[in-house]
């Protein structure tokens, strides 16, 4: 089962995924970064997440990342909580 939210907070975060390679990371300033969208459904059609950078990479293909901010995406499309780097993949 899934979450519900507006089709406008939806096509925003369809455009940062999109933005994220096959390892399911995007890079910014050198790092990798990944986010982690929270399964809880927000009320008002929102999307909310936390944002992760990579620390390291092994042999398999895991990761250790830490969670460097959280996101919002509000009903209207509109990154209104975030890092600047994953506002600059809106824009």
């Amino acid at each position: 089962m899934g979450w519900t939210c507006t089709a406008e907070a939806s096509e925003a975060l369809t455009k940062i995924l999109e933005r994220h390679s096959s390892r399911g990371c995007y890079v910014s300033g050198g790092h990798e970064f990944f986010i982690d969208v929270c399964r809880k459904e927000a009320p008002d059609g929102a999307v909310t997440g936390n944002v992760l950078r990579v620390t390291a990479t092994y042999k398999d293909g895991s990761m250790s990342a830490v969670k460097v901010g959280a996101f919002r995406i509000d009903p209207d499309g509109k990154l209104s909580k975030g890092p600047k780097h994953l506002r600059a993949l809106l824009a």
